[in-house]
């Protein structure tokens, strides 16, 4: 088989000042080939087809403060043939790979630093971050197993961390 790419970008950024901006916008639509199967053409399992981009950053003097955001479409899932499932000896019957996808994945960051030396020219620097400032539950990935409890399909989902603060000191010398 082979694989396919075909996408574009769009990046614009500005300064003013202390102060500087970019938004990006991505589009790729990426496929496997595999012309002896019986679906031969189903999308790339990290196919993300729209992707939007933003952030800010302003910077004055020894301190730092960005704020970032990311949106995008939701990676490629196969879900299993429900009509085909037969309870009395359970086996998953797949979809078309790459039937659907996940929820989208949203996510906003942020993060500061201050830094300054000492008289003796050992440089400090700490910083604070938190990532996934909203606490947005983004699903990464997805598959599905039978329960051997109740001979049913279950679904396993994997998410990105929630709100998650970092700090973080450094000393140069």
């Amino acid at each position: 088989g082979d694989y396919q790419v075909f996408g574009t970008e769009f990046l614009i950024q500005k300064k003013f000042n202390n102060l500087l901006t970019w938004f990006s916008y991505t589009y790729n639509n990426n496929n496997y080939h595999f012309p002896d199967y019986e679906f031969s053409t189903f999308p790339n399992n990290f196919k993300l087809a729209h992707t939007l981009s933003w952030a800010v950053m302003y910077e004055k003097n020894n301190f730092k403060i960005a704020l970032g955001t990311k949106w995008s479409s939701g990676r490629p899932k196969t879900s299993p043939d429900v009509s085909q499932i037969d309870l009395s000896d359970p086996i998953l019957v797949y979809n078309k790979p790459n039937n659907t996808n996940l929820h989208v994945f949203s996510q906003v960051n942020l993060s500061t630093t201050y830094k300054w030396e000492s008289d003796n020219g050992i440089q400090y620097k700490i910083g604070i971050s938190i990532l996934n400032i909203l606490n947005r539950k983004n699903e990464t990935s997805e598959y599905y197993r039978i329960a051997s409890l109740t001979n049913s399909i279950e679904e396993v989902e994997t998410f990105s961390l929630q709100r998650t603060p970092n700090l973080s000191f450094r000393v140069s010398f």
